[in-house]
């Protein structure tokens, strides 16, 4: 009977060991303890959309002058859609000129360039600017607003809404950690913005008779911590605390790292520097497949072109430990082998996808490379002539 009381006893023992275990496995969501006082941080690979570390990363916080990610990537896209040019001319308005805050002080009427207001957004975080471009890009500022949110809805950013452009203090304005780096990551689609993120100082001219200069100075300090680092965005309020969303790349390997209310400037930069070293320590990163090049041609027929080169139209990277090291297969399907004139750049050729034995890496759409115009019945023969000749 004794016997019988002491196995039972070991029994539930195990039983309650083994449980406690799962359970504090399945509660560790990070690889590492990192030590953070920052109430919400993410770092996240950019190639992959993967989260590396986090810490209530879903929570929903005010994000101060972050907020201008979103304003930014709504600029960007403008201007890649052509519904505005980087060289248009701005003019400010009675609105845009009373911003508080980080500004340029700006005059109601002056004009100023999308590029230097640009500028002036991501080197100095200024609001006049940010008020400025909300109004030329979305016809008025409440359009401006809306536009935020609906892409904020595209980019699955399911704990984010915005009441304005800059970030000044409001009700109802927040966003989440990681739901800031899905939109910096979004961002990161156009790789010429690091240059001016990552531009210390800049100075320009202001006024309505450009008789001012200004200087620019970079609120991100962690320009000058971390050699890896090229952007992107600071923030404070008192309600925000201290926040940034911190842009680094080494190799193939790009990396973002969010902080939300901090305690102070120095932990955020602090803190936003060990999760990215920690990243760029642990991972590596390879574009199996590069965005724009060229990965088959297809021929072309009655074209004033034999042949069009199919590019990819996004990178497919892979994100492995640095000690892994793993060949991936990549298998392109061509719509057809031949098509007719005219074809048009950007058109969809095929598609190329990346496997890891059974699993799937990524895809990404075949895309025309340039424009192959139609040739009339003489040219056609012309240049099928030719082409015989050329076999011979």
């Amino acid at each position: 009977m004794l016997k019988k009381i002491v196995s039972l006893i070991l029994s539930f023992s195990l039983i309650f060991t083994s449980s406690s275990f799962v359970f504090a496995k399945e509660e560790s969501k990070n690889e590492v303890d990192m030590d953070i006082q920052s109430k919400s941080v993410v770092l996240m690979d950019v190639g992959t959309g993967k989260v590396l570390y986090e810490k209530n990363k879903d929570e929903k916080l005010p994000l101060a002058s972050v907020t201008k990610v979103m304003t930014i990537l709504l600029i960007l896209e403008a201007v890649n859609n052509k519904t505005i040019n980087m060289s248009d001319m701005v003019t400010i308005s009675d609105y845009a000129s009373k911003m508080g805050g980080s500004q340029l002080f700006m005059e109601e009427g002056e004009m100023r360039s999308v590029d230097e207001l640009l500028n002036a957004i991501i080197i100095e975080s200024a609001n006049d600017a940010c008020a400025a471009m909300g109004e030329f890009v979305g016809g008025s500022i409440e359009k401006f607003v809306l536009m935020m949110n609906d892409r904020a809805k595209e980019l699955g950013m399911k704990n984010s809404h915005f009441v304005n452009s800059n970030g000044l203090p409001a009700d109802d304005h927040y966003s989440s950690a990681y739901d800031i780096a899905l939109m910096t990551k979004e961002v990161c689609k156009y790789p010429d913005i690091f240059k001016i993120s990552s531009t210390w100082q800049k100075t320009i001219k202001i006024g309505k008779k450009n008789d001012k200069e200004r200087t620019l100075s970079n609120t991100n300090k962690l320009l000058r911590m971390n050699d890896k680092v090229d952007g992107l965005k600071t923030g404070y309020t008192a309600d925000a605390g201290h926040c940034i969303s911190a842009t680094g790349k080494e190799g193939d390997l790009r990396l973002i790292a969010v902080i939300l209310h901090a305690p102070d400037s120095k932990t955020r930069f602090a803190e936003a520097n060990k999760l990215l070293n920690y990243g760029f320590s642990t991972y590596k990163a390879e574009n199996v497949v590069e965005k724009d090049k060229a990965v088959a041609d297809v021929e072309v027929n009655k074209g004033n072109k034999d042949k069009v080169s199919a590019v990819a139209k996004d990178n497919i990277s892979t994100l492995m430990n640095k000690n892994e090291n793993k060949e991936y297969k990549s298998d392109v399907k061509l719509d057809n082998k031949k098509i007719n004139a005219p074809v048009k750049k950007g058109d969809k050729l095929g598609s190329v996808i990346v496997s890891d034995g059974d699993k799937v890496i990524g895809t990404s759409d075949l895309i025309a490379n340039e424009d192959v115009e139609r040739v009339g019945a003489f040219d056609f023969i012309k240049n099928t002539f030719r082409q015989f000749v050329m076999m011979k």
